[in-house]
Formats: structure tokens, sequence, C-alpha cells
């Protein structure tokens, strides 16, 4: 697929496994080296688990070079051998596996590579500390990834990961970040035998790819631009893909010689079940448009509003007067925001146009959108764009699987820090895993014109036919999720899911917070507003942890609409002063 997208085809994936104090195997260091600097590769070639044969025998070869056992610990292979071809099941049931059916053979095949390349030497004891990791997560809307931003943040104040860009970052501040990187990358290869290691420690990032505010630009760019250079630092920085021993020496030079280290490189996304993302995003961003506010100016609410224009004003008029209604006008949001060229401001706007007339708006038609300014429309061809751009994520999950989805991050880039409490969870704000039903709302007088159970057929029934292609996209990477456990975890599926077992049965209740995965241990930094740093009189100093590319880990809290600089400092030193958290703490266990 991703030579059918016309990027960079490759077959291993690097990455470490294990998640601290989860019951999950010690993080691996990849055990294939690199050759320093740039060399034009020839056809390599490619099977099932990126050739694992020719790997141990070429591995084997170096390290007996080295003076080393030649059965040193292998890592996990990576390569994913899914299927290209469409999917045709529309059924939008999460218990929906029947499309699987027809490929029991090739998957008794990927079992069998799976147990293969899961043995136990495959472990190794590398600490996070000497991992070099670039990982960029792809954040589609009301499908968990607040949560997810909020375990990102928990691993900078623990000092393992930078997490540096806000979302919506633009194109210079992505070039400057890739420069950054690189620098400290070359440094910390560079330094084959580990001589002042603290010299040049590796880099540690973490990228979440949003769009809307300040700038579209990382959405748009993700499929073409950001994808491409993910790919290209994988092919400098990742793991040495050649399938020979030939391959392998030939890289070999006294002023080039194999690097012994390398850098996981990954991406992620995840998708949600359609009925439900639509369902949250409508009671987040549009229910209150559907209702007009009141005022204590004696005049109608329509009145007060008659200045206001389409895409400002609010009402049924334009809006819609029920989930069902607004769901209509809006086709596969997922997909749409994937492939980022899709016009995706239109989700947020009324898709229709009214007047005002004789005090009150008066509905005209559905709004007529320019189809060469905003293409919103989702076809086949655009469903096919987005298998290629899924083929290409290396971890890929649903909001119903979040927990699987969050341990496997765990396992490929290296998140240590995965105890969470589940995000925007209220009667009015559908959960980021548990959508509420339509109808659950009492608040909501529309709802009460039909009976409950009708609402909801209704409203399924304009989900099912809006979000055609969501609904196969996310049976899509239900499948793709599945698949890539089975095929990469330790153990496959079976050991993978002992662990996910694991983690959440630490699962615990602690000052009315539910905690999913045990009560989270306290970091040794939090993130403050830079300003009460300047103003303590030095008792706040910052951090700067090793897995930094610049100073600051970006020192920016926009996505918790902080908008001055915010630093890192210890705990201690904030709480001596009174200085409040502002990032890296929603997670925080209470202390009482």
């Amino acid at each position: 697929a991703s030579a059918a997208a016309g990027v960079p085809d490759r077959d291993l994936r690097g990455g470490v496994h294990g998640a601290a104090g989860l019951g999950v195997p010690p993080p691996v260091r990849v055990g294939r080296d690199r050759a320093g600097g740039e060399r034009a590769r020839g056809p390599r070639t490619r099977r099932a688990g990126g050739g694992a044969t020719g790997f141990r025998q070429s591995a084997a070869r170096r390290r007996r070079a080295r003076g080393q056992p030649a059965s040193a610990p292998l890592a996990r292979l990576g390569a994913r051998g899914g299927r290209d071809e469409a999917i045709d099941d529309d059924d939008d049931d999460d218990d929906d596996v029947d499309d699987d059916d027809d490929d029991d053979d090739d998957d008794d095949d990927d079992d069998e590579l799976a147990r293969a390349n899961a043995s136990e030497d495959q472990q190794d004891t590398t600490p996070l500390e000497e991992r070099c990791v670039f990982h960029v997560y792809r954040h589609l809307s009301k499908t968990g990834g607040t949560t997810a931003r909020f375990v990102f943040d928990r691993q900078t104040v623990f000092g393992d990961f930078e997490y540096p860009l806000e979302y919506g970052f633009d194109e210079k501040k992505w070039d400057d970040l890739l420069i950054r990187w690189r620098s400290k990358a070359d440094a910390f290869l560079a330094n084959d035998k580990n001589e002042n290691a603290d010299a040049s420690p590796p880099p540690r990032t973490l990228v979440e790819i949003r769009g809307n505010w300040p700038s579209n630009w990382p959405a748009e760019a993700f499929e073409g631009r950001i994808l491409t250079d993910v790919e290209t630092l994988r092919l400098e920085y990742g793991e040495n893909i050649s399938s020979s021993a030939a391959d392998d020496d030939a890289l070999a030079s006294p002023e080039n010689p194999i690097r012994k280290k390398s850098c996981s490189v990954t991406t992620s996304l995840m998708l949600r079940d359609p009925f439900k993302q639509y369902e949250s995003f409508w009671r987040y961003y549009i229910e209150k448009r559907q209702t007009l506010p009141e005022v204590t100016d004696g005049t109608t609410r329509d009145e007060n509003l008659a200045l206001k224009k389409w895409p400002d004003a609010d009402g049924v008029a334009f809006w819609g007067d029920s989930f069902a209604e607004w769901a209509s006008r809006v086709p596969s949001m997922q997909i749409r925001e994937a492939l980022g060229n899709k016009c995706v401001a239109q989700m947020r706007q009324p898709g229709f146009d009214a007047e005002f007339r004789d005090g009150t708006w008066v509905r005209t038609g559905n709004h007529s959108f320019d189809a060469a300014t905003c293409d919103f429309e989702v076809t086949e061809l655009d469903f096919r764009r987005f298998e290629r751009l899924l083929r290409r994520i290396d971890v890929v999950g649903v909001t119903e699987r979040f927990d699987a989805f969050l341990l496997r991050l765990g396992e490929v880039v290296g998140l240590r820090w995965l105890e969470y409490v589940k995000s925007n969870a209220s009667r009015k704000n559908a959960d980021e895993n548990e959508g509420l039903s339509v109808d659950e709302s009492s608040e909501s007088p529309r709802n009460e014109k039909r009976d409950a159970s009708e609402t909801e057929r209704i409203s399924r029934a304009v989900v099912s036919e809006v979000a055609r292609w969501d609904i196969q996209a996310h049976v899509l990477a239900k499948r793709v999720q599945e698949e890539e456990i089975k095929r990469n975890a330790i153990g496959g599926a079976e050991g993978f899911e002992e662990r996910l077992q694991t983690f959440e049965s630490k699962t615990a209740v602690l000052g009315g917070k539910t905690f999913v995965g045990g009560v989270p241990k306290r970091s040794p930094y939090v993130w403050v507003k830079s300003a009460e740093v300047k103003a303590s009189d030095g008792l706040l100093k910052p951090v700067v942890p090793s897995s930094f590319t610049d100073e600051t880990g970006g020192g920016q809290a926009v996505a918790y609409i902080v908008f001055d600089p915010v630093t890192l400092v210890h705990r201690a030193d904030a709480e001596k002063s009174g200085a409040a958290c502002v990032k890296g703490c929603t997670f925080d266990a209470p202390t009482e």
C-alpha cells in the first residue's frame, strides 16, 4: 500500500516493548544495525515478518565479528502483512468479525510467524533512557484523542519524552523540530561506544497532529508531507532493513562502519464507531448551536440575533432541529479529517440557510457549498486513498478498544506511564470511550417529541447512510488493529491479551475517580507558567530532561487554553511556591 501511495516502502518497524509496572516485558532494543551516512539501496526481498531468516543470519555474522555471542537478543520484527483489498462490510456492529472468515489460512500462517518471532531471546534489558524515539499520533475529533494527549503529557513530567508542538502548529515549527531531532539523533548514533553517554543522550519525541486553530497546516499536510517526512526519518535513522548478510557486509567500511544503535520511528491513529463519534461531536460542538441563547433585554431571541448571518447564526433553522437533521448534512467525518483536504471546516458549519421574516428565522434550504473550495463529499476513491493511508500507520486502534491501543503504544513507542482517567465524561458530553445514546439526555426537549427508541432508530439510519464510508473505515481499523497485535506483539494476540488483562485488573477508584491501569505514581516534575518561574526569586528552576531537543521542550499548553509560555520544574519546588500545575497533572491521584 505504501508503494501504491507513492511513498518509500518499508519492511520493518522499530519500537520498544513494555510499560513499567504493568506485567509487560521490559523494553526491547531492536538488535539491527545501521550504516552511518547515506547509501543507495538496491531492490530488496520482502516477506511476511520482514525477512526474519536473512536478518538472523546477518545479525549473527555481525555479532561474531564483534566477538559477541551469535545468539544475542532479537527484536520483534514489525512488518505488517495486512490485506489491501476493499472492505465491503457496512455493518457497524462492534462484534462483527464475519469479514475475516475468508482469511483463516493466512491468519494461521501469521500465527505461526508471530510465534516464531516471539521467542524469549527477543527481550532485551535496554532501558528507555537509551532509546532514540520519534512518534507521531494523528488525532481525529472525538475518538479518544484528548485522553491520549493527557497520557502523552504525562510522559513529559517524568522526563521520558518531549511533546513540543501544539496542535495547529505551522510548517516552520515542524521543520525546526526535524532539524533539532536529527542533530540530536546524529550525536547519539555517532557515539557507538557509548563513551561519555551523558554528553549525547538520545532524543525521544511525541507529536500530535491535530487540525483547526491556530493553523490547519498539520492536518492538511499529514498524508502528503508529514507522513513522508516520518518515513524518511525511518529510512535514515531506523533499523537496518537489508535482507541478507551480503547486503549488511556491503554497508560496512573503515570510513563508514555499521552502527550499533538505531532509532524507533513510528506513527499511530485511532478511529471510533461512527455513530458514537457523530453523537459525541454533536453534543460537544453542535447541540448548543441548535438552541438559541436566552437574552435579558426583553426582545425575542430571534430578533436579538437577526443581524447574525451564516455561518455565525445559531438556531434550528440553520443547524437542524435534532441530531439526525444535523448529521444528514455531514458525510463521513473521520475519513475527511484523516485525509485533510475534504473541507473539514464544513463539519462545524451550519448545513442550512435561513432568512429573518416576521420576527423569526425561516429556513430557505440546504446551504450550497462551493465544490471548488469545499469538497466535502466522500467517494469510493477517497476511501481507497484512506485505505492506503491506514496501511502506512504503525499502530492503528479503535476507541472501543482504547486500552488495547494505549497498551500497544506503550509497547511500540516506550510509554511507561499509562494509567488514566476517562476524559470528557458527562451526561451532556459523551465519554471518549463510551458514547451516550442520542436519547439519553433528558435536558434536550427536542428528543421528547418522539419515542426514545424511534429517535435512536432514525438517528442510526441517518448515520448509516451519511457515514457509510466511515463505517467501512472503522471495520478496517478494527481488523488492522487485530492483525498488527497478532503479528507483532510479543506472544502474539494471546500474550498481548494477557498483558492487557493485567493492566485493566489494576484499575482502582480513589477520590471519586476511576484510574484505569491503577493509581498513578506522582511525577517528579510539573509544568507551570513561565511567569511564575520568573517571579519565584530563584525557587523555581527550569528542568531540561535529556530527552528534550531544546531547553523548553515546547514550553506551551495551548491545548489547555493556556497561551502563556510554560516551564517544566520540580514538583516539590512548585508545591512550595504555590505555582499551579498547568499540564501533565490531569491524571494525578488525590493526595488526601
